[in-house]
């Protein structure tokens, strides 16, 4: 039972918030073979003050529409497996709600597997 935890900032529509869950529940369903109704995602919508972050880390300019979404699953998945949820929850975001995803760096946690995802929404040449 992999566990979604998506924190955003406050304001954005019931919508957008749906088409961020739908798609990550997809890119499950797709490349970890997830269950059908195996879907539980915390969202979490944070005042300014409380969601902090670098305009620019690495080269990559983060707006204020960052979206961190970060799955805690068994580590029992393929590196096939988890590059495939990637690839498809990258261009699921980016169709809806209009994302521009990177990724980054996969944390290990006990036999616990954490890939938080960063999204923002940017300009077609960021």
């Amino acid at each position: 039972m992999p566990l979604v935890r998506i924190d955003l900032r406050r304001g954005k529509s019931p919508a957008y918030k749906k088409a961020i869950c739908d798609a990550i529940y997809k890119a499950m369903t797709e490349a970890f073979n997830v269950p059908e109704n195996d879907r539980f995602m915390i969202v979490n919508e944070h005042d300014a003050d409380n969601f902090v972050h670098a305009e620019s880390y690495l080269g990559i300019f983060h707006s204020d529409d960052l979206v961190i979404i970060q799955i805690t699953a068994n580590d029992t998945r393929t590196i096939e497996q988890k590059q495939a949820f990637f690839a498809c929850a990258a261009e699921l975001l980016k169709e809806n709600p209009g994302l521009c995803v990177h990724q980054s760096r996969r944390v290990q946690k006990g036999k616990q597997w954490h890939r938080p995802i960063r999204g923002d929404h940017e300009l077609a040449n960021g």
